[in-house]
Parts: C-alpha cells; sequence; structure tokens
C-alpha cells in the first residue's frame, strides 16, 4: 500500500497565528514530503485537534468517511489520553515537527518531511482521500450547544479491568445525518438505530414535552 500526498493547504486564525505557509515536494513518483511553518501570537496551552477523514466519490466530491474525532492534545503529549488516533499523531508530530513536547506551545512552529505510510494510518480501502486537521484553542471551555450533536464514543475493558478509549470518538449532527446532509458511517448507524427504536425519526427541530416525571422526544 503506498500512500502519497498530493496537496496541502493551511490557513489560520490571526488572533492566533500568522505567517502560515505550507507546501508538499515531490521526491519521485510514489513518495511525496509535507513542510509546514508558523508563528504562534498566542501560545497554545489548551488544544484540542479535530481529525476528520473525507474519500472522493464516483460524483467527484468528498464525502465523510469513518474517522471524525476530537483529539485533545495537551492529554495526549502527557500520555493521559490514549486514543489510537490521538497515539498516531503523537507519533507524527514526535518524528517530524517541533511539536514534541507537552503544553503549552509558544514561539514558531514546524513541520519537515512530513511522509505518511502504513504504519500511521489505518487499512483504508484503494482511493483518494482528504484529511482535514483543525486547531482549537479552550474549545472543552467554550459555550457550545449540545443540541442538535450527538457524541458516540468506544472504550475497552483493558487487563487492568479499567476502560480505555477504543477507535471511536465521533461527534454527530444528527439534524444533518437525518435529512441526508451527512452519510458519516456512524451517523447512517444511529440514524437506523433511531428510525427503528425511538420517535426521533424525523428531521429536526425536535421538540420536548416535559413533567416531573416524563421528558419526551417528538
Amino acid at each position: 500500500m503506498v500512500f502519497k500526498t498530493t496537496n496541502i493547504v493551511c490557513t489560520g486564525n490571526p488572533k492566533y497565528i500568522e505567517n502560515v505557509t505550507c507546501s508538499v515536494k515531490a521526491r519521485n513518483w510514489n513518495n511525496a514530503v509535507a513542510y509546514m511553518d508558523c508563528d504562534l501570537v498566542l501560545p497554545l496551552q489548551n488544544t484540542t485537534f479535530h481529525l476528520e477523514f473525507f474519500k472522493k466519490g464516483y460524483n467527484n466530491r468528498y464525502h465523510p468517511f469513518l474517522v471524525n474525532v476530537m483529539i485533545k492534545m495537551c492529554d495526549v503529549m502527557t500520555n493521559r489520553n490514549f486514543l489510537p488516533y490521538g497515539t498516531i499523531a503523537k507519533k507524527i508530530f514526535k518524528e517530524y515537527s517541533n511539536v514534541n513536547h507537552s503544553c503549552p506551545f509558544t514561539g514558531h512552529l514546524m513541520a519537515r518531511n512530513i511522509s505518511f505510510h502504513e504504519s500511521y494510518l489505518p487499512n483504508l480501502p484503494l482511493g483518494i482521500y482528504l484529511f482535514t486537521f483543525d486547531v482549537l484553542e479552550n474549545f472543552d471551555n467554550g459555550t457550545t450547544e449540545s443540541a442538535g450533536f450527538i457524541h458516540v464514543e468506544f472504550f475497552k475493558k483493558g487487563y487492568n479491568n479499567r476502560y480505555h478509549p477504543f477507535l471511536v470518538n465521533v461527534i454527530i449532527k444528527v439534524c444533518d445525518v437525518m435529512t441526508n446532509r451527512n452519510f458519516l458511517a456512524y451517523g447512517t448507524m444511529v440514524k437506523k438505530i433511531f428510525k427503528e427504536y425511538s420517535n426521533v425519526n424525523h428531521s429536526c427541530p425536535f421538540t420536548v414535552i416535559s413533567n416531573s416525571n416524563l421528558i419526551l422526544l417528538i
């Protein structure tokens, strides 16, 4: 299996970052490496990464594909989070960048000779993929609306009899799923479960009828 990077695009929020540059350099027919440089205006102290995979379909458009995860990078870098995709990101950062230490991140950030290979990625069917990687600061401290979203996370019990994050950690926009605007695999599964077992089987909005003993979604 050969993974070749063909293009990279970087943008930044001027409040946090400036002088952003990204590029791809071909080494040979089957291999290309990526470069990134930027300067931080403010330190990143509570950083969350949003990683999402897309696969190009027969209509030449990219569609969500299996992976849509939020990674608390400060926890990952200090071994407080062992979500597989976070562990993969940590390995890539340590090997190819100066983002190789615990939070906060300050000053000039750079990445050199980034190359993706089988050991870093899950087994994917042949195709053309788009990976998006959003850096969010203070994501879990901000004011967010939970209505219309479902957070699905899998845990696996380890030999120490404790549960650990396992593969899946996704946020699903239910309103998009119910109106067929989002085809993320886990969203489609949730939609089927809702339609079969609940009255949450239609498009948004969902209204709430409640009394002291009952809350009912309609």
